[in-house]
């Protein structure tokens, strides 16, 4: 790795004195997968109701490394409500872990495919409520210069209170 890169990771992540992410967070289990990671729900050592996903890529070849640092810079620069907030990067034996917050109510993908099942559609005020939200979160992302190259259903996270936030930016 490029020595201006490494710097921006040390930068990223806090490495000198950062405390192992075992120590921080009590890992639960693996909810999703992907071709570079695995997402991870955790949740705080010192507050065990506070749940966290923790992203797990694996970064030992350069293009893998380049795009996790890249997603984790990303995440840094976003505060909006519809847009998942990123909390900390710790790297650990060529695992970049990605702190991020928890969407208590899945993805959209999921949801979707649940009423279904059931044979139970949405309502147009839901559908409008999703749409304009994640209008939002787009509309911020655009506004860093930013662009969401993999938007779909997957990718779009539900909070508690039906609170849309827009996630995977890998």
């Amino acid at each position: 790795m490029p020595k201006a890169e490494l710097q921006d990771l040390d930068v990223l992540t806090g490495t000198k004195g950062k405390q192992a992410i075992s120590s921080k967070y009590v890992l639960q289990g693996t909810i999703g997968s992907g071709n570079f990671g695995k997402a991870v729900l955790a949740c705080r050592s010192d507050s065990p109701d506070e749940k966290v996903i923790i992203k797990q890529i694996q970064i030992q070849e350069d293009s893998i490394r380049e795009d996790a640092l890249r997603e984790a810079k990303m995440l840094s620069q976003f505060d909006h409500v519809n847009i998942v907030h990123y909390y900390e990067c710790v790297l650990e034996d060529d695992c970049l872990h990605i702190v991020m917050e928890y969407a208590s109510e899945g993805d959209l993908a999921d949801l979707i495919a649940k009423r279904a099942e059931e044979k139970k559609g949405f309502t147009e005020d839901e559908i409008m409520f999703w749409f304009v939200q994640i209008v939002l979160a787009l509309y911020h992302v655009h506004s860093k210069n930013i662009l969401h190259r993999d938007l779909k259903s997957q990718n779009v996270f539900i909070s508690e209170g039906n609170i849309v936030k827009l996630g995977d930016f890998g």
